[in-house]
């Protein structure tokens, strides 16, 4: 137990580190499951939460089929444009102060490019809502510092999967600097719902966030490089490849 606990405070520091955020908690085995305890953290059954669509990506633990309505909350949309692949944020704000939501959900599966967290952040402000970014699909970006920086930008929570573009083992990862809800999901996470867990784990995310620490930048540059790249060589070809005027193809 002494070099499992010694794995585990190498973890939290190294991704606090990476992320420049005071609380971490990588128990969770996935990002399914780190939007489950972020749910449980900032809401309680029969709280109404707003999230996008399946049209705007949003993901399916997000909405009544998965964790979210499991966990039996009520889901509403949040207004989105599709023109500019951005949360409708004066929208957002009439919506929101009709739903008085609990949480409001930015980002989902598929992020072209940063949304308006400052202007989400207004809204929740006003309502009295937690914001809650899910990095499950940006995370090695994120990290990399080559995208928005969600948890500086205004969101209370970030959660993500550190596979996909983290690069790391099949786990999950919660990221806030607020103490209230590093408290909660500590709790949630011990003595609740992952007590035990696979120590192999952590091990493997230890050289993961030392990897994106060291050549996170560079590597998150390149992976934006070839997204454009990507698409403008099928725009060449004929394929339609989705822009935004005066933003272009992506730049995720």
């Amino acid at each position: 137990m002494e070099h499992g606990d010694q794995l585990e405070i190498m973890l939290m520091s190294l991704m606090r580190k990476l992320f420049d955020a005071k609380y971490v908690e990588y128990r969770v085995p996935s990002g399914s499951i780190a939007n489950l305890y972020a749910y449980m953290a900032t809401t309680k059954p029969g709280d109404k939460i707003m999230a996008f669509s399946d049209a705007a990506a949003g993901h399916v633990t997000h909405h009544a089929e998965g964790a979210a309505g499991l966990y039996g909350l009520e889901i509403h949309d949040v207004p989105f444009d599709f023109a500019n692949m951005d949360v409708d944020s004066e929208a957002l704000m009439v919506e929101a102060k009709k739903v008085r939501p609990k949480l409001i959900i930015v980002a989902g599966s598929m992020c072209l490019f940063p949304y308006s967290l400052g202007e989400v952040r207004k809204v929740a402000d006003e309502v009295g809502a937690w914001i809650l970014y899910d990095a499950a699909h940006m995370g090695g970006l994120i990290a990399g510092g080559e995208f928005q920086q969600p948890v500086k930008e205004g969101a209370d929570l970030m959660t993500g999967s550190t596979y996909k573009s983290f690069g790391g083992p099949p786990s999950g990862m919660i990221l806030t600097n607020s103490a209230e809800l590093a408290q909660r999901l500590d709790k949630i996470a011990f003595p609740g719902l992952t007590a035990n867990f696979d120590l192999s784990r952590a091990a493997s995310m230890v050289i993961a966030v030392l990897d994106l620490l060291t050549h996170g930048k560079k590597y998150a540059r390149m992976c934006i490089a070839n997204a454009k790249s990507l698409a403008e060589s099928l725009h060449s070809g004929g394929c339609e490849v989705f822009h935004v005027s005066g933003k272009g193809f992506t730049n995720s």
